[in-house]
């Protein structure tokens, strides 16, 4: 029985609201149609809802206060969200700084995992440059059969990324690779961080477009100068070192590898630009990892094809070394007792002080740089994602200048500044480099929009 909320008896629901959209609808119909809405009998039927073409009202209860059961569970529930809203930004905070924390410590772990990496592996620098490539291909290839397996992440359009791109790429990583791993024993420590800056202005200028210098801003410029400027002073240190080196041969060596240290920069930009453009040309969404380990099988396969190339370069940057080829096969089966198994060569005599080379724990260091250089991307994501760009930049700063120390304590001879491998011009490079980044980062780089695998974070806002 329909009633108004007058006549309601007691235990039935009122259907006030239903009643009255309903004697709206017969209105506009009626209106609509020109025909009579049903207006009732007006008599005592206990339908007072509607009344009638006339325009009857209907009763409306007054809506009563709320209780102050009501009021107090609408302050909790205020009061609730205010806690989860401030318990979510605290979260906020504490992700940044654990990925900036974690961005800070992969960084610095990458760079000094490379220097005792070559140090330890001197003997066989090649090959563990080749090992490291493998070493990308299986932990990329791991993520990557995971992700087919148990995600949807990999289109099948992403295998039709150009290959001849890749393998343009490949090649000027594995050149870099090796001229990286073949000079980076005779560089001192702190070089191999301080000459490895050079990278930063260079992939500007590849990435520059014809209006490359209405782009660049006056901040860059400067930047870029201070950045030459630290790098010419950090490489300025070898000649005094020729100059006092007793060993006229080992004095050239170690200029020869400077210089190929601070050229190998040039493939580097030059693969970090064509990997960028390939990246906007396929204009496709693509998995890092599946990327990543096609990179990494077409450098292994290209590090292999420059197997001869590169011994010959790593005999040529070694003192007193001659390549002997009729004994190629026996120094590959002590590179691989070295490089995987971690034992010294049996042929060699473990008081030889020619022999520099430290096999024991030589794998995991390798592996470790491996995992570092494959995480940054992944962490420099997550920075980004709560905090902004200027976090990243300040983290890869901060890490150039931790590395740098680390290593001038803890390797090379105690002959520099307080005890360590630190050289006077080394120190003053480095306290010019560092404010020279942050320059040159303070504004946006033109033209590069991805984050890259090897050596740097390149991102955009």
């Amino acid at each position: 029985m329909y009633t108004t909320r007058d006549h309601r008896p007691r235990g039935t629901g009122s259907v006030l609201r239903t009643t009255h959209r309903f004697s709206e609808a017969s209105q506009l119909l009626a209106t609509e149609d020109n025909v009579p809405s049903y207006n009732g009998d007006n008599g005592d039927n206990g339908y007072h809802g509607y009344n009638g073409y006339n325009g009857g009202a209907v009763e409306v209860a007054p809506v009563a206060a709320p209780s102050a059961v009501h009021r107090v569970c609408s302050w909790l529930l205020a009061r609730l969200r205010a806690a989860f809203s401030a318990v979510g930004r605290v979260a906020r905070k504490w992700q940044l700084l654990l990925a900036c924390a974690g961005l800070l410590l992969m960084t610095s772990v990458e760079r000094v995992t490379f220097k005792l990496s070559v140090d330890r592996l001197a003997e066989f620098r090649c090959l563990a440059a080749q090992m490291l490539v493998l070493m990308y291909l299986l932990i990329c290839g791991v993520i990557v059969a995971f992700k087919i397996c148990f995600t949807n992440d990999i289109s099948r359009g992403m295998y039709h990324f150009p290959q001849w791109k890749l393998a343009s790429i490949a090649v000027l990583d594995t050149i870099q690779l090796l001229l990286y791993f073949g000079a980076g024993a005779a560089v001192t420590p702190a070089q191999t961080v301080l000459l490895l800056q050079l990278q930063v202005p260079l992939v500007a200028l590849f990435a520059g477009t014809k209006d490359w210098c209405s782009n660049i801003s006056r901040n860059q410029i400067l930047g870029s100068i201070g950045i030459l400027a630290s790098v010419f002073l950090a490489a300025l240190g070898s000649l005094g070192s020729v100059a006092s080196d007793e060993d006229d041969e080992a004095g050239v060596v170690y200029l020869y590898c400077v210089v190929l240290y601070v050229l190998a920069a040039l493939p580097a930009a030059g693969s970090t630009v064509l990997k960028e453009r390939a990246m906007v040309s396929f204009g496709k969404p693509m998995e890092p990892a599946l990327m990543n380990s096609m990179l990494a099988a077409y450098q292994l396969l290209f590090a292999l094809l420059f197997s001869p190339l590169a011994l010959q370069l790593q005999s040529f940057l070694t003192p007193d070394e001659s390549l002997d080829w009729s004994l190629l096969q026996e120094t590959a089966d002590n590179g691989v007792l070295c490089v995987l198994i971690g034992q010294n060569p049996i042929s060699i005599d473990d008081d030889d002080e020619n022999f520099r080379t430290a096999c024991p724990g030589g794998v995991f260091i390798l592996f470790a740089h491996a995992v570092a250089v494959l995480s940054l991307p992944l962490i420099a994501t997550t920075v980004l994602s709560t905090g902004k760009i200027r976090h990243i930049y300040g983290m890869v700063v901060a890490a150039t200048g931790l590395s740098v120390v680390i290593l001038g304590l803890t390797l090379g001879e105690d002959s520099g500044i307080l005890g360590s491998s630190l050289r006077p011009l080394e120190l003053l490079a480095l306290g010019m480099l560092l404010p020279s980044l942050l320059l040159y980062h303070s504004e946006p780089e033109h033209g590069i929009e991805i984050i890259t695998q090897h050596e740097r974070v390149l991102l955009d806002k």
